[in-house]
């Protein structure tokens, strides 16, 4: 469960979630993001690509902040999920 300090670090974070829930690309169960000219340790460059990590710092923060899929009855479970967009499938 998240605990903010204040109003404002709140904000942040749900602008952040906000974000990233856009950039989750749903047919491939994946975070979406752009692959710049630096291609370290890739050939995969100026085009979008489909994040190992992003994706499971996503999954991460989802279980974090209750809105993950962690069986009935989750502990972790936070009033918000449904209200702030969160379908579970």
């Amino acid at each position: 469960m998240l605990y903010f300090k204040n109003a404002k670090e709140k904000k942040l974070y749900e602008g952040i979630m906000k974000k990233a829930d856009a950039d989750y690309d749903d047919d491939v169960k994946m975070m979406r993001e752009w692959r710049g000219e630096n291609g370290y340790h890739s050939q995969l460059v100026n085009q979008y690509v489909h994040s190992t990590n992003a994706s499971l710092g996503y999954a991460y923060e989802l279980m974090n902040c209750g809105r993950g899929r962690c069986g009935a009855g989750c502990p972790n479970s936070v009033q918000g999920g449904a209200a702030a967009g969160y379908k579970p499938g």
